[in-house]
């Protein structure tokens, strides 16, 4: 498939992509080359299969710190 260019309208005034851009400023012309280090294009892809089940903990799991969040 060819190399396409397409015209991005301009946001909505005081839409949320309106105020991300103002916020953040990321909406820009982009070389993906020089931007990006990798990008992967898969053509398919299916859902992962679990290795096996696991049995409850024998004693208990104790939480890390920070707790109580």
């Amino acid at each position: 498939m060819p190399e396409t260019t397409r015209v991005v309208p301009p946001a909505r005034s005081g839409s949320h992509e309106d105020l991300l851009g103002e916020a953040f400023g990321n909406y820009v012309p982009t070389v993906l080359g020089r931007r990006y280090d990798a990008l992967v294009w898969l053509r398919s892809t299916t859902a992962l299969v679990p290795l096996h089940h696991e049995p409850p903990p024998v004693e208990p799991e104790y939480e890390t710190a920070p707790s109580g969040y």
